[in-house]
């Protein structure tokens, strides 16, 4: 510590754990922590922000009691238990560094985080149920992870939880209370604090596990909602003897303001005993996902859920990225699952190849007849392996874990065919993923019944395993009219059939007839919502409504269900709806209501449920066909769209020669063609529509089909075009009032600005579209545009916040069964792991969009994922598995015309060539990039391709060079993405070299980014420079800095780099080809992963 100790002794304070010394502004701890100023005093300890002087970071500073220091077995203890908690690795948990001492203090060093703690937050009242449901899912999934290491918090607590102004939570004081525990019950003077958020089970003294923390979490959540805490007392000790009665009811003060589905989830967290509260925080945490996703029908927004109802496929347009679900169905936890991988033929004759898949499946499928075994799907399994570029010969224990971690197999098994005819045996090697160990056994074969081997296999299996073989309404008052009555049946017939335009024309002219005419009232708000105008529809159905009250039966039920729809009040529409189903099961159209209400809140395969059955009551219901086409492309299954549902639809609507409805269809063909990457079809598709709805007067279908043909256009690079287009649906949609229209061409715009690669606006306009959905309560939507704001907050390197959109909308797009919005935020995450330096997590997300995309037949996916894996294998080193990946994504572009796809593709594979100064080789691919990218790259590709030209001028005309990279650093500044702009500084510096006062600054301006790759690459440039410029120890600390956690990468490309600086601090004139050193031996490792025509020229350059 510094000088200033003995000032410290006159400022104190009282914690839990005793009297604390207040620490002033710049004292030093441990030679290394400053103190900044104090963040907050707790039970626990007193915060500080502190500087850590040895890494130049910032850090929060916990000091704790000073009688730890004082007991050398407390101190101990204190230490296992926060070790323990180290292991605990959650975006929602802060991240403990270090333990200290110094003299008689204790400390210990955390992440510091932005954002204030809750106890804060509700100091300005309660918070919403969407923010409290938010935060507490956050929360359980920081429980989760913990959990699963067998680590109880046992202090849930407001104090204990810090929320940043964009909703994300983060958990503190892991390990903490269960290490002061016996201080804490015992200490005198205790507050209320910790007592205030105990389980009885923890209040009494017994032993404690997982569901005592989320007894807590509970509490905390019902305290935000309300502001109040259940079964708290005015002091201690009233307290404790209310937790202490099992016999005392909930009470939960305030109920009366939260919805009945969050009062039922808090219940039941607060149950008194254990055995009744939920089993687990992520059963929990699903229970509250739903709540959240019934709070999203709760809008008060008027013309919004009838908006969405009566719009048709257009909604699923707005959604430019694909998303994805896993189709596979897990079995119930009693059901192991098991993965058999393809036969090793090590008998070394070709003739018994056969036996690598044949067998394999013919295990598989014997394994899969037993009812009490879930088998992974065979070609599942070949498709993993090829992903991760992996053979069976390949896998050591290392990696079958992790092979059974993504393939979710609780065993896999190994086999080989060995020996020679006539003496061949089966070698059967079963691995248990839990344990990590294996079992083994061999068969004798006879050579012409080989097969019989795999039924032998099957019955040892199974022995290893140890599984068993094996109404009251009165009558409506019609109108008097004869006329108005006709014109009414007109409206309907044109209603039955889709045909608004006419629709409308009918039912104006029969109110008109007689505005007392309650039912012609109810079918206008159809017809004027289906034809886009809002306001006139919530009149029609405010006039429907008042004139049907009282009447009871179906009138009255759908004039009150389609009332609450148009106000906004989706949930209670939908439960009026509901309940209007289950009084009348025939009533077709009030099943294809409910179906586009819960369709646009995700529910999908109810909304699919209630589209068939109407579908099997009227076969020829055009409405019913053309909304399983919808409800198929939002759910993935595009082929079965575009084939079946839209076909049928279209066939009956040509019958009918209906203009509307026709274009209807067209218009959902052309999204489905979109999806499937047939973008002449779709663009044809799309015009006729447009051309249909404008000469049919739909001015809401025209402006959803010109933003089709926007969007298509972008696709192709014509931004002109689609600008034009996109602008003209715009003024359609203000011109209308249409609110949901206005959404989508937000979230249209926002993929303009993306595609152009000005990301600053692109997510100003994806916020507009998020706000705007939120307003219609439109569930389904909102993930969507937060898979979009996730990426764009990635590409701008603001990295929380992209972790919480992507976070958010994955929740949202599992609990809908929305596969390609799943499978489009699978891979942001796995880009955003990459740039954290997550290489397992990044890779597993990868895999997973990989994999959903093939199911869903969507080649831009596919490509897209082979492409993030391809530079998650550079990343690592792995150069011929990279290369091969973006041949992949080439390949699957290429019958696509793809162009800009295509330029990425070739663009990376230089950029991994040109990082490893193979320049001659990368030229090539640049090349490529610069002709299909033409006039189509966006800002942000445009600043990597210029970088890639100037890297390839610089050793020949570096003042040439310098120039390129200054266009090139102009272009990724012109677009907001910082990390394009620190990639060219690094790439600038390591050509071009520059003062020691550049690489600091570089290295800062890494670490504040937080892309971990890129961090090393400027750890490693300023380390060189150290140890060029004679500053030998600084050199050594900035390569220890980067080989250690938490920034140690391996397997990392450069890390015989770093061993070069290192070694050459130790021995200046050793060579790298000489003697066994590890960078040396790191090097010919890095080469050896290179295709046989790059090893060449890498071995010669560096002299192996």
């Amino acid at each position: 510590m510094s000088d200033k100790k003995d000032d410290l002794r006159q400022t104190e304070t009282r914690t839990m754990t005793g009297t604390r010394r207040m620490l002033p502004a710049g004292t030093l701890l441990d030679g290394r922590y400053r103190i900044v100023e104090v963040l907050g005093v707790g039970g626990m300890g007193i915060v500080y922000r502190a500087h850590d002087d040895s890494l130049d970071t910032e850090v929060a500073l916990k000091l704790l009691s000073e009688q730890l220091a004082a007991d050398p077995v407390a101190l101990e203890r204190f230490r296992r238990e926060i070790r323990l908690a180290r292991q605990i690795s959650h975006p929602n948990v802060v991240r403990i560094h270090d333990i200290g001492t110094d003299g008689d203090l204790v400390f210990m060093t955390m992440d510091l985080v932005p954002g204030r703690t809750l106890v804060e937050h509700l100091a300005d009242g309660p918070l919403s149920a969407d923010q409290a449901v938010g935060i507490a899912i956050q929360l359980s999934g920081a429980l989760a992870e913990a959990h699963r290491h067998g680590i109880v918090h046992r202090d849930i607590k407001p104090s204990n939880i810090l929320v940043d102004h964009s909703g994300r939570a983060w958990l503190t004081d892991f390990g903490i209370a269960r290490a002061l525990d016996q201080q804490q019950l015992t200490e005198a003077g205790q507050t209320i604090g910790t007592v205030a958020y105990m389980a009885p089970e923890q209040v009494r003294g017994e032993a404690v596990d997982a569901r005592a923390d989320l007894y807590a979490l509970g509490l905390v959540l019902w305290e935000m909602l309300t502001g109040k805490t259940p079964l708290k007392g005015e002091t201690r000790d009233e307290t404790i003897a209310r937790r202490m009665n099992p016999a005392a009811p909930v009470v939960l003060p305030g109920e009366e303001s939260v919805p009945r589905s969050l009062r039922r989830t808090v219940r039941r967290a607060l149950e008194p005993n254990p055995d009744n509260r939920y089993a687990d925080a992520k059963a929990f945490a699903d229970d509250l996902t739903r709540g959240q996703t019934r709070l999203n029908w709760r809008r008060t927004v008027r013309r919004s859920a009838w908006a969405v109802l009566i719009a048709g496929l257009v909604g699923v347009a707005a959604m430019y990225l694909p998303d994805f679900l896993d189709s596979h169905t897990p079995m119930p936890a009693a059901a192991p699952s098991v993965a058999i991988l393809p036969i090793v033929n090590g008998t070394g004759s070709e003739d018994f190849d056969w036996a690598r898949n044949s067998l394999a499946e013919i295990t598989a499928g014997r394994l899969a007849e037993n009812r009490n075994l879930m088998v992974v799907e065979p070609l599942r399994v070949r498709r993993t392996l090829a992903d991760l570029r992996l053979t069976v010969a390949e896998l050591d224990q290392g990696r079958l874990a992790q092979l059974a971690e993504l393939l979710g197999a609780d065993w896999i098994v190994q086999a080989a065919l060995l020996g020679n005819a006539p003496e061949l045996r089966f070698q059967v090697n079963v691995f248990d993923s839990a344990d990590a160990d294996s079992s083994e056994f061999q068969i004798k074969l006879e050579p012409d019944a080989i097969l019989d081997g795999a039924d032998q296999a099957v019955q040892r299996i199974v022995a290893l395993l140890e599984v068993p073989a094996g109404g009251d309404a009165e009558r409506l008052p019609m109108s008097n009219d004869l006329d108005a009555l006709a014109r009414f049946d007109d409206g309907i017939d044109a209603l039955a059939r889709s045909d608004h335009q006419r629709a409308l024309d009918a039912l104006e002219r029969a109110v008109e007839m007689d505005d007392a005419f309650g039912m012609a009232w109810a079918r206008l708000a159809d017809a004027r919502a289906a034809a886009g105008y809002y306001n006139e529809a919530l009149d029609a159905a405010e006039r429907a409504a008042e004139l049907l009250e009282g009447q009871g039966g179906r009138a009255e039920a759908w004039a009150r269900a389609r009332l609450s729809a148009l106000a906004g009040q989706t949930e209670r529409a939908i439960e009026r709806f509901t309940r209007l189903v289950e009084q009348y099961p025939s009533d077709t159209d009030a099943k294809l209501a409910l179906a586009e209400l819960l369709a646009d809140q995700g529910q999908l395969q109810e909304a699919a449920r209630l589209a068939e059955e109407v579908s099997e009551i009227d076969a020829n219901h055009p409405r019913a066909w053309f909304l399983l086409g919808k409800f198929a492309v939002m759910s993935g299954n595009v082929q079965r769209a575009a084939e079946d549902y839209f076909v049928k639809a279209l066939v009956i609507q040509n019958r009918l020669a209906n203009i509307e409805g026709r274009a209807e269809v067209l218009n959902g063909l052309g999204i489905a063609h979109e999806r499937l990457g047939e973008l002449d079809v779709a663009n044809d598709y799309y015009g006729d529509a447009a051309e249909l709805r404008q000469q049919a007067g739909d001015r809401r279908g025209h402006a959803a089909s010109l933003s089709n043909v926007g969007r298509l256009n972008m696709i192709r690079g014509r931004y002109d075009l689609a600008r034009d287009a996109i602008d003209r649906a715009l003024d359609i949609r203000e011109e209308i009032g249409d609110l949901a229209g206005l959404a989508r061409t937000y979230n249209e715009l926002g993929v303009l600005e993306e595609e152009v690669g000005h990301y600053d606006a692109a997510r100003g306009h994806y916020r507009d579209a998020l706000r705007t959905f939120e307003q219609l309560g439109s569930g389904h939507a909102t993930a969507g545009v937060r898979t979009s704001l996730a990426f764009m907050h990635l590409m701008l390197g603001e990295y929380e916040t992209a972790e919480a959109f992507a976070q958010r909308a994955k929740e949202q797009q599992a609990e809908a069964g929305d596969s390609q919005g799943l499978m489009s935020s699978l891979h942001v995450s796995g880009e955003l792991e990459m740039a954290r330096g997550d290489w397992s997590a990044a890779q597993a997300s990868l895999l997973r969009s990989l994999e959903m995309a093939r199911e869903l037949g969507n080649p831009f996916g596919e490509a897209t994922a082979h492409g993030s894996i391809g530079l998650l294998a550079g990343y690592q080193g792995r150069i011929d598995a990279a290369l091969d990946a973006f041949d992949t994504a080439i390949e699957l572009l290429e019958p696509l015309d793809d162009r800009r796809g295509l330029a990425e593709y070739h663009l990376r594979t230089a950029e991994v060539l040109a990082s490893l100064d193979l320049l001659a080789h990368a030229r090539p691919q640049w090349q490529r990039a610069q002709e299909y990218f033409a006039d189509q790259a966006n800002l942000s590709q445009r600043a990597r391709l210029v970088r890639i030209e100037a890297a390839l001028r610089a050793p020949e005309d570096a003042s040439g060079a310098a120039a390129v990279f200054d266009e090139a650093l102009q272009l990724a500044r012109s677009s907001g993405s910082e990390p394009t702009a620190l990639m060219i500084r690094i790439s600038r510096l390591r050509r071009l070299g520059g003062n020691p006062a550049d690489f600091e600054e570089l290295a800062t301006s890494a670490e504040q980014l937080g892309h971990r790759p890129m961090q090393l690459q400027a750890l490693t440039l300023l380390a060189d420079n150290q140890l060029e410029s004679g500053s030998v120890l600084q050199a050594q600390q900035t390569v220890s800095q980067a080989l250690r956690p938490p920034l140690e990468l391996d397997p990392w490309v450069g890390n015989w780099q770093l061993h070069a600086i290192l070694e050459r601090t130790e021995s200046p004139s050793e060579a790298l080809s000489e003697g066994d050193s590890l960078s040396r031996t790191l090097l010919l490792e890095l080469a050896s992963q290179m295709p046989p025509e790059l090893q060449t020229a890498f071995r010669e350059m560096h002299g192996l």
